[in-house]
């Protein structure tokens, strides 16, 4: 089995397309540096599947493509084939030629063929697996490998390794049974998660069928307690009521006596307060004048307090100014010795630098004469190596001339039969391809109609589509804002109703009243009317007569006050019309900014409830805000203000207010809001019905419209008028490149025929210019040698010279430094001599300075002491006037405390009248609440009316305590799902068939387990098999190619935990040449390290021998001697591995059966000339 056949067209350097043909044995690539030789190792792995664009030295795998010269035009595609002789079947198929084509156009799409039949890449990897060919198999090494193969970092050598063992497949499947794995655990996570919650759900809706079950015998028990409970505590309920209602009446007339003392006593009391009011302003008015005075007595000590400080400081700043003008004369005479000192030593380095200099001078002289001497002989030197240099570079260009014209003309001679027969192929490629186009032209223009017909459809109908989803989003949009809309009003309306309808701005007894006694009872709330902008101002001015009940009659609201004494419900407040009289209200008109009216004119009833509103709210009158309040009151004496926000405000100065927020609405107006309310909801909901009705008919209309279906008719033409293109442009790019081949042809034939006559002229000439130059050669070398001689010796003399002269410029560089500091030092000491002088003439000035601000504090000392004394004086004569109105003032207020005490006491008593009643009231109203809520229960919850009966012998308490025990039990079952049972049903079969499914998953992850074990278990076995036979012949390899002392050994290194695993584990060389230590491969010379990999190679190959092996310059480093080893190594392995190797050594060459020569005639496209020996030129 060998490669046979390589066919390169367009790829890298190669424009035309070049055949090389391969036997057995060894084949070389020779050609100078730059001209593509290396292009077609890159070549051959590239169809071999390598996916690396860098390996293939380049940026993009599009670069791979011809690229064009200055006379050329760049190729849209590169293609390579390959053709091996599978006569050993090493490769599994049946086909005794295999022939694998790579293609890759400029758009970046690459097509693979297996004996011309289109395949994919995994096709193309897949069959060279395990075989030691590849694109990352050891068949291709490179010189740049060698490197990579013995560094540190062992990745690419273990690929050898693997490739030899035949494990790579083994590797791959681990892979994928480790994703299949990997899937499985995945799927078992999500199944498990979904089991535990389903077993959740059965397990739960187990327990609520259960539930259900006992919650319905605890229902029916509850309900025959319930209806018993129910007509007993009624009855009981109308015997207190009775009781209650006579109690209230003998309540109500002790209050009215209290309450005429209460009266009395709170007149007395105000005039007494408004006498006690002027004495506490007279007290006000000395305390006044008391702070002030003490205010300035305190600044006054103040001041003397921070002068005396200021004093103190002043005269220790004196006493610091005096040390440091001593402490500065001291420094100064310091500083006068320190300058003397370093005069002297400067006038010593004078003398010291004159002498030295003078010295240094002389030696300089006499340097420069031996420089000059030295220079002239350099420079004769030079132009002698220069002449020598340039006759040898003209000897041998000129035999490299000679050379080249021998070579060229061979080419040339092969190249003319080359270039008739791609002629000949080429006008039947031409022939071919035009049959083809035609065929495709009228393919390609049937297609584009139908393209242009279903685009058209197509975006006709997105259009429409979006359109559609536009308008369905906007009207989904405004749905949602008035849905949000109607939901608030519902919510609104609910909650008024229910405010409504529970009465739940009245006291307990005035709801127990109208919900349990008679529905007919109106409270002023009721029955009053007012526009939402004044419902606070008018709530806040009726305050708690807004629960007020009306009624017809004085007896109609004793038998309602009978009622609540009965029931024990709390105190309610009626208001009797027949006992109002008429025209209640003479209100005048009012006017003013922020004045809106008077309350009882603002609010409207039935006029049978007018003289009501006018007794409650006649004094008041509605204001915008506060000032305007004020203002009202200033301009109409004795009336009430409240403002539209509820604040209230009276000529006595009680003042009512503060925030409206978070307070509960009140039930004035709300009746009137319902309906408003109800009107927009009704409105906003027939809204809703509307736009719910546009949208379904516009989702319908989407639906009709299949964008998907249209979309794939458009992909599908696409996709096919592609596919023409496609095979268009080849066929016409497969045509022009034909045409212009032949053109190129017909030339390069004229321009051989010149050029081989102009050739054999020029070779004669040369031949007779390289003798004469020998002879020039040899004269100018005798000359050199001579003079050569003569420069050495000056050169020696000139060195010593040049030390001695050197040590004296260091010794003079030293004491010129040495000036310059004495000069620096002394130029500072003198400039602070200069500072300190001046620091002293200052402490002086500031001393006199500071002496006259001491003087100043003393006189101003002296007035602020006077001024104090004055102020004790004054306060002292203000305290004994407070005194005297402070007496006075406790007078006042213990007889006006003693008649609040007497007030208190008739309040009290009037308070517990009224809290008597109230409470009874409220009692009543309870009773009769409840009685008419267990009416309403009863017929709600079970459809009976309740009667008063007569029971005997009975406990409410006991049968209480039995509901609410079933209650209790009902309770602790929580919320019970009457239809569990069902649900339960299903969800236990689900349960079961995702347990049956996770069992599935479960056996599969474990038989996927088993295959990894088994494939670790066979690759190891292989591997270790191979490694142990291939570290035999690595030594026996090794010691061939070094010599019989020589050592070297194979190991695979342990990891971090000390356990060395066949699969993963690194692989480290061990090196010996002769006469050096067993060391690592990174101590070794280039050469060694070549050698190295080359016995690595081929000890891999004695193990799993590759069917053949391209060898790209690894020989570079080698010399003679290592090159023959090398060469007997490859005649070796020659007999089972074909060589293909591309070298610039002449020893390596001469081992060749086959030369492959590249050249670069014409610049950037590589040519190629083949010689077989035995058979002389074969093709040009």
């Amino acid at each position: 089995m060998y490669l046979s056949r390589l066919e390169i067209f367009g790829f890298k350097s190669f424009a035309h397309k070049v055949e090389l043909k391969f036997n057995g044995g060894i084949t070389v690539i020779v050609g100078p540096n730059g001209c593509g030789k290396t292009n077609i190792v890159d070549a051959i792995r590239w169809v071999l599947g390598e996916q690396r664009a860098s390996i293939l030295r380049s940026d993009k795998m599009e670069d791979v493509i011809f690229n064009g010269t200055r006379n050329r035009k760049p190729l849209g595609m590169a293609e390579v084939s390959i053709t091996i002789e599978n006569t050993k079947g090493i490769l599994p198929m049946e086909y005794a030629e295999v022939t694998i084509t790579r293609r890759i156009f400029r758009s970046g799409e690459s097509e693979y063929f297996l004996n011309k039949v289109p395949c994919r890449l995994k096709d193309i990897i897949d069959l060279f697996a395990d075989t030691g060919m590849g694109a990352n198999a050891y068949s291709v090494i490179e010189l740049k490998m060698i490197e990579s193969l013995l560094s540190e970092k062992a990745e690419e050598r273990r690929k050898l390794f693997e490739e030899a063992a035949g494990i790579t497949k083994y590797k791959q499947r681990k892979k994928v049974t480790l994703r299949k794995i990997e899937d499985v655990k995945g799927d078992l996570s999500r199944i498990n998660d979904i089991i535990r919650e389903v077993q959740k759900n059965v397990a739960s809706l187990e327990r609520q069928a259960k539930k259900a079950e006992k919650y319905n015998q605890i229902f029916e028990e509850l309900k025959s307690k319930e209806i018993e409970l129910l007509e007993k505590e009624f009855s009981e309920f109308h015997r207190t009521l009775i009781y209650l209602e006579e109690t209230l009446n003998r309540e109500r007339s002790k209050k009215i006596s209290v309450g005429d003392e209460l009266s009395k006593g709170e007149q007395i009391l105000e005039v007494l307060k408004n006498e006690l009011k002027t004495i506490e302003e007279q007290v006000e008015e000395i305390h006044l004048k008391i702070e002030t005075s003490n205010r300035e007595l305190s600044l006054t000590e103040q001041e003397i307090v921070l002068l005396k400080e200021r004093k103190k400081m002043l005269m220790e700043r004196i006493e610091k100014m005096s040390q440091d003008k001593v402490n500065s004369q001291h420094l100064l005479y310091e500083l006068n010795q320190k300058v003397n000192e370093k005069r002297l030593l400067y006038d010593a380095n004078l003398i010291e630098k004159e002498k030295v200099g003078s010295e240094f001078s002389e030696k300089k002289k006499e340097l420069d004469g031996i420089s000059k001497n030295l220079d002239e002989k350099r420079i004769f030197v030079k132009n002698l190596n220069e002449a020598l240099i340039n006759k040898m570079n003209e000897i041998s260009r000129k035999r490299s001339e000679i050379e080249k014209i021998k070579a060229r003309a061979e080419n040339l001679r092969g190249k003319v039969d080359l270039l008739n027969d791609e002629r000949m192929a080429y006008e039947k490629e031409i022939s071919e391809a035009e049959i083809e186009l035609n065929t495709c032209f009228e393919k390609r223009a049937t297609l584009l109609n139908e393209l242009a017909n279903a685009e058209r459809i197509f975006n006709e109908m997105e259009i429409l589509r979006k359109s559609l989803e536009t308008e369905i989003e906007e009207l989904q949009r405004k749905s949602f804002e008035i849905q949000n809309e109607y939901e608030k009003k519902i919510s609104k309306i609910d909650f008024l109703r229910e405010l409504v309808e529970k009465h739940v701005d009245l006291p307990e007894g005035a709801q127990f009243l109208v919900q349990n006694y008679n529905s007919n009872f109106k409270s002023v709330s009721d029955v009053i009317e007012v526009e939402p902008e004044f419902s606070l101002a008018i709530e806040s001015a009726l305050g708690e007569s807004a629960g007020y009940l009306i009624v017809d009659t004085v007896e109609e609201a004793e038998k309602a006050i009978d009622v609540l004494k009965s029931q024990n419900k709390s105190k309610v407040t009626f208001i009797c019309l027949d006992k109002i009289r008429e025209n209640y209200a003479s209100n005048l008109p009012v006017r003013g900014d922020g004045i809106i009216g008077w309350a009882n004119e603002i609010v409207s009833c039935e006029r049978k409830f007018k003289k009501v509103i006018d007794l409650l709210l006649d004094e008041f009158i509605v204001v915008k805000d506060r000032s305007s309040a004020f203002e009202a009151l200033k301009n109409y004496g004795s009336v009430k203000c409240v403002t539209l926000e509820g604040e209230i405000f009276t000529d006595e100065g009680l003042i009512k207010g503060g925030s409206t927020n978070g307070s509960s609405q009140s039930i004035i107006g709300k009746r009137k809001q319902i309906e408003t309310l109800e009107r927009e909801a009704e409105r906003l909901k027939n809204e809703l019905n509307r736009i719910q009705n546009e949208v379904d008919k516009k989702i319908r209309e989407i639906d009709a419209i299949n964008l998907k279906e249209l979309s794939d008719v458009v992909k599908n033409i696409q996709v096919s008028v592609t596919e023409v293109e496609k095979i268009i442009n080849q066929l016409e790019y497969r045509k022009t490149k034909a045409l212009e081949s032949i053109a190129n042809i017909d030339r390069e034939k004229i321009e051989i025929e010149k050029e081989m006559s102009t050739l054999s002229e020029v070779l004669t000439s040369l031949e007779g210019e390289v003798v004469l130059l020998e002879k020039e050669k040899e004269k100018i070398e005798y000359d050199l040698s001579i003079a050569t001689s003569e420069f050495e010796a000056l050169e020696r003399e000139w060195s010593l010279k040049a030390k001695y002269l050197t040590e004296l410029n260091i010794n003079l560089v030293s004491i010129e430094n040495e000036e310059k500091n004495l000069e620096s030092e002394i130029k500072r000491l003198e400039d602070e001599i200069a500072r300190v002088s001046s620091k002293i003439s200052e402490y002086d000035i500031e001393i006199e300075e500071v002496k006259l601000q001491i003087e100043n504090i003393e006189s101003n000392l002296v007035e602020l002491n006077d001024k104090h004394k004055m102020l004790e004086e004054e306060i002292s004569m203000l305290r004994e006037r407070l005194k005297e109105v402070q007496s006075q003032h406790s007078e006042k207020v213990a007889e006006i405390q003693s008649l609040e005490r007497k007030i208190r006491e008739e309040r009290a008593k009037y308070e517990e009248y009224i809290s008597a009643t109230h409470d009874i009231e409220m009692k009543i109203n309870e009773i009769k609440l409840r009685m008419q809520n267990l009416k309403e229960r009863a017929r709600e919850e079970y459809q009976i009316e309740l009667e008063y009966k007569e029971f005997e012998n009975y406990n409410i308490a006991v049968l209480k305590e039995e509901v609410e025990n079933l209650k209790a039990k009902l309770k602790l079952l929580g919320p019970v799902n009457l239809l569990a049972f069902n649900d339960y049903q299903e969800e236990k079969k689900r349960l079961e068939f995702l347990l049956s499914q996770r069992e599935d998953l479960l056996e599969s992850e474990k038989t996927l387990k088993e295959t990894i074990e088994e494939i670790n278990t066979t690759a190891e076995r292989k591997f270790l098999e191979t490694f142990e036979k291939i570290r035999e012949n690595f030594k026996k390899t090794f010691e061939t190619l070094f010599g019989p002392e020589s050592e070297a050994d194979l190991r695979l290194l342990p990891d971090e935990d000390g356990r060395i695993d066949p699969l993963e584990s690194k692989i480290e060389i061990m090196a010996k040449p002769k006469g050096k230590r067993l060391q690592s491969i990174d101590l070794l010379s280039a050469g060694e390290k070549t050698l190295t990999a080359i016995a690595l190679l081929f000890a891999i190959y004695l193990v799993k021998p590759s069917p053949f092996c391209v060898l790209d310059e690894v020989d570079a480093p080698l010399d003679d001697a290592n090159i023959d080893r090398f060469i007997n190594l490859l005649k070796v392995f020659s007999k089972d591995t074909q060589f293909i190797i591309v070298t610039h050594n002449k020893k390596t060459m001469e081992a060749a059966d086959t030369y492959y020569g590249v050249t670069m005639e014409e610049e950037g496209v590589s040519k190629i000339v083949s010689v077989r020996f035995k058979q002389g030129v074969e093709q040009g």
